[in-house]
């Protein structure tokens, strides 16, 4: 170990956690793989999550192992895919380094399911969103219907048209396919949702019912806690996780979607357990914060006038003045 004043390394702190756990293992085990894929830092709850998990969970069998890799996030977790593949491990755990995880995560492998994940909240476009999600009405079907009926581009970072034919972006091949014809889509073309009018590169936040208590049937979800059966990881050829790009080189499908969209077209199904909440530590605008909390206070109100008086569920919405009283924000009107 290092002296009490110097940095404790990723090696060494895998060292240690691999360490402790192997002196507190049970006789009959469940053989789990903790990934965790480091940029550099390490939240601290994490940390003591993890210390909690290879002293006490005598009935699992835990493998810890650390990734430091700067560039790319879906290197680091096909580094991991690669390290756990090594081991005899039944499951693949995968935990971002800024999540605090529910001390009770690992029991997801309980359920069973090929790829399942907590509820762990994102933060997108001054958005807090779970990331759980489904699929999005084809966006592909959108573009098409637009040039065929309007002779219009609807989106010209994916599409454009040249002597009567529309050409369509294909982030795998990383280039230009010829897509359709104003009588419609080419011979041996197919539109990506394949007739069922939903997206597979494009998602939505998950907006399906639900019953607390039980685990939710979902299309992706984020690889910032997710825990994936052995079966699925050898069932699938690499790279397991990878981003998918526009010409311009801005993210067009993210590691974790690409991940969830291949091992669908293998069968696999994809769950989530909302209940399951952990923490997501994320520098974000507070600017951003409060424009949130306006827009969700005002979409409330006019919730309520629309109930005329009979407001079943008893909202009570605050005032900008009573959001000021609580919590000393200046709110600004847009």
């Amino acid at each position: 170990m290092t002296e009490p004043n110097e940095p404790i390394l990723p090696e060494q702190a895998q060292e240690l956690l691999n360490q402790i756990s192997a002196e507190n293992q049970g006789e009959s085990r469940t053989k789990i793989f903790v990934g965790i894929p480091n940029m550099g830092t390490i939240n601290v709850g994490l940390w003591m999550a993890m210390l909690y998990w290879a002293q006490n969970l005598k009935e699992y069998e835990l493998w810890f192992h650390f990734v430091v890799e700067k560039r790319h996030t879906d290197f680091a977790r096909n580094i991991l895919v690669d390290e756990f593949l090594k081991t005899q491990c039944n499951y693949m755990a995968m935990i971002d380094a800024d999540t605090s995880p529910n001390i009770n995560f690992l029991s997801l492998v309980k359920h069973d399911k090929d790829i399942i994940a907590a509820n762990t909240h994102c933060w997108i476009n001054n958005e807090l969103i779970p990331s759980v999600w489904q699929r999005a009405p084809c966006e592909q079907c959108v573009n098409l219907k637009k040039w065929l009926e309007e002779n219009k581009i609807h989106d010209p970072r994916e599409y454009y048209a040249d002597k009567g034919i529309l050409y369509r972006w294909e982030p795998i091949r990383q280039q230009f396919l010829r897509f359709a014809n104003k009588s419609g889509i080419l011979g041996g073309m197919s539109c990506r949702c394949n007739g069922t009018g939903l997206d597979p590169w494009v998602y939505r936040m998950f907006q399906k019912p639900f019953e607390p208590g039980k685990i939710v049937h979902c299309d992706s979800v984020g690889s910032a806690s997710m825990i994936v059966r052995r079966n699925v990881v050898e069932g699938m050829k690499p790279p397991h996780f990878m981003f998918l790009y526009r010409p311009s080189r801005d993210i067009f499908l993210t590691e974790d979607h690409y991940f969830c969209w291949v091992a669908s077209l293998l069968g696999y199904e994809v769950w989530a357990d909302l209940d399951m909440l952990c923490s997501h530590f994320k520098t974000i605008d507070l600017a951003g914060v409060n424009a949130r909390m306006i827009k969700a206070f005002h979409a409330g109100a006019q919730y309520q006038e629309t109930k005329s008086g009979e407001d079943k569920f008893n909202i009570v919405v605050p005032t900008a003045d009573d959001i000021k009283k609580v919590s000393n924000l200046t709110l600004v009107e847009k």
